[in-house]
């Protein structure tokens, strides 16, 4: 069975190798420097096979990319696993997403996923503040309303307990 890094993850996947040959010129903030490293990321067009599995992770077997995009190398790398979906789930995923944009187009899509993002984050900052967490503010990143309903001892929410319909 073939799996799929999901994007999210992928982003954050960097590998940064040492090349033996020609020295390559590299520019950083205009100062020409000397280089023999190549940046490789994911490829994110080609689906990854898994090697291992452990409890919570996968050892995946996946394509990387330099960032010329001239040279590939197969690269293992140990993925969590809920990072990892069937090619199955991803067809799935992306399926009905293309379907939704088809049916009120991509402006109102994106309008909507705004919208659904805002009230989950206003329904967190309405339940911390009902729970007595001290410093919540409306402005307040996720993750620092998570680190603060943490720091006062309380099990953060999932949106199926905050009921949030949008």
């Amino acid at each position: 069975m073939e799996y799929r890094i999901k994007d999210w993850f992928a982003g954050k996947m960097t590998k940064v190798y040492e090349i033996g040959g020609p020295l390559q010129e590299v520019s950083y903030t205009g100062r020409t420097e000397w280089s023999r490293t190549y940046t490789y990321t994911l490829n994110k067009q080609e689906f990854s096979t898994i090697e291992k599995e452990s409890e919570k992770a996968y050892l995946i077997n996946c394509e990387f990319v330099n960032s010329q995009g001239t040279k590939t190398k197969m690269i293992k790398a140990w993925v969590p696993k809920s990072a990892v979906e069937t090619v199955d789930e991803y067809m799935a995923r992306e399926g009905a997403r293309d379907q939704r944009i088809a049916e009120i187009g991509m402006q109102a899509y994106m309008e909507e996923r705004k919208s659904a993002g805002l009230a989950r984050h206003e329904a967190l900052v309405a339940w911390a503040k009902d729970n007595g967490v001290k410093g919540v503010r409306v402005k307040m990143k996720r993750t620092t309303l998570i680190e603060k309903i943490t720091e006062a001892g309380l099990k953060v929410p999932t949106d199926a307990d905050l009921k949030v319909t949008a």
